[in-house]
């Protein structure tokens, strides 16, 4: 069941990322992501290294704390 979210999650990475950001290789990314989606975010960040971005910006936030 673990090993089935995180292919999902995975492929949902690939899907928010190629299509929905459709980067072009050697760009940089900025992202928000809140800390409870930390490894969304995280399969975001290697999927846009993967897909050729030079590098990603990520900034995180925490609800609790703002």
């Amino acid at each position: 069941m673990v090993e089935k979210f995180a292919e999902k999650l995975e492929e949902y990475a690939r899907l928010l990322t190629e299509v929905g950001l459709n980067p072009a290789p050697g760009q940089t990314v900025a992202l928000n992501c809140p800390v409870d989606c930390a490894e969304l975010g995280r399969k975001c960040v290697e999927a846009l290294y993967d897909q050729g971005v030079r590098e990603v910006l990520m900034t995180w936030t925490d609800d609790f704390v703002t």
